[in-house]
């Protein structure tokens, strides 16, 4: 019997906060912005967060273009990362997302019009 686990995920959320960049060592540029996803159950709206990381051109684009309140589509992965500290071991799951899309919200005063 074979297994096989595949992680992607496709999610659409509404961004959290600022996009904050860096340089890496490398001179690769990383950018990291939290993303909530609303969950209505019971009629009670409940947020889920999740911590995005992208890298090069889509870290500028990211930076340059989001603002907290954003509607995003990404696609990635879940990855995990462990470290060491003075109280024990520490652990965080976050997106590396390697496709990130703007979606426009449309302004409510805007004109109807037929295109998307």
């Amino acid at each position: 019997m074979v297994s096989v686990f595949i992680n992607q995920l496709t999610l659409t959320a509404i961004v959290a906060s600022e996009v904050e960049c860096r340089q890496t060592k490398s001179e690769k540029t990383v950018g990291t912005f939290n993303v909530s996803i609303p969950t209505v159950r019971d009629e009670e709206t409940t947020w889920e967060s999740f911590q995005v990381e992208v890298w090069n051109g889509t870290a500028e684009a990211c930076s340059t273009y989001l603002t907290k309140g954003s509607k995003v589509l990404i696609q990635g992965v879940l990855k995990q990362a462990r470290w060491e500290t003075d109280s024990g071991t520490r652990s965080r799951v976050y997106i590396r997302a390697n496709l990130v899309e703007f979606i426009r919200l449309k302004d409510p005063a805007e004109p109807q019009s037929d295109e998307y």
